[in-house]
This record gives structure tokens, C-alpha cells and sequence, in this order.
């Protein structure tokens, strides 16, 4: 389970392409998730155990909450699913950079 998605990395020419989350924290007493999501070069460096490139930390909490104690929900599937949601400023720009991710 992991997520598609082409990124220049730091403008440096490098192009991370497999994002995997690499960190997984729920702590239900407070109603909050935390993430990361680490950015490899491609599915095979991943495979072979190499670190990521970059790492992207994530937060849900309060209505961003999306998990249920004691559901039958995977938690992993939730969180790609949740990764890829649109999330808007209030000047309607987006501020996801995984909206656009495809599954892989």
C-alpha cells in the first residue's frame, strides 16, 4: 500500500515517485492522528529497505479526526484514502500535495 505521485524534490532535480508512510501514531484519548509519509525515489528503493528521501509529517485532529475505536476500518487504507482528500485555504488554493496521488 503506498501512493503515485511525481515530485521535484527541494527544486533540486530529483524526482521522488513512491510515497509510503513510514510513521503511523493514533492517540484516541485525544482524538489525534500522526502521520508520516516518507518519499522514495521509486517502489523498488522502498522494497530493497533504503530510506526515504524526504518525510512529510501529518496531522488530523478535531473534524480531521477520521478514526473510530474499536471500528474494522484499516487504519493504513483510511490513511492513504485521507492522504489524498482535498483540503482548501480560504482562498481556495490547495494545500494537499497528495491530492492528486494515485494508488499503487
Amino acid at each position: 500500500m503506498a501512493l503515485f505521485l511525481k515530485k521535484d524534490l527541494n527544486n533540486s532535480g530529483v524526482e521522488v515517485e513512491y510515497w509510503a508512510i513510514t510513521d503511523f501514531n493514533i492517540d484516541w484519548f485525544a482524538s489525534v492522528a500522526r502521520i508520516e509519509i516518507g518519499g522514495f525515489l521509486n517502489q523498488e528503493t522502498r522494497l530493497a529497505g533504503k530510506n526515504p528521501l524526504v518525510k512529510v509529517a501529518v496531522e488530523w485532529a478535531g473534524d480531521d479526526f477520521i478514526f473510530q475505536k474499536g471500528g474494522s476500518d484499516n487504519l493504513l487504507a483510511v490513511s492513504y484514502t485521507k492522504l489524498k482528500q482535498s483540503k482548501l485555504d480560504n482562498d481556495g488554493n490547495e494545500l494537499n500535495i497528495f491530492v492528486d496521488a494515485e494508488d499503487c
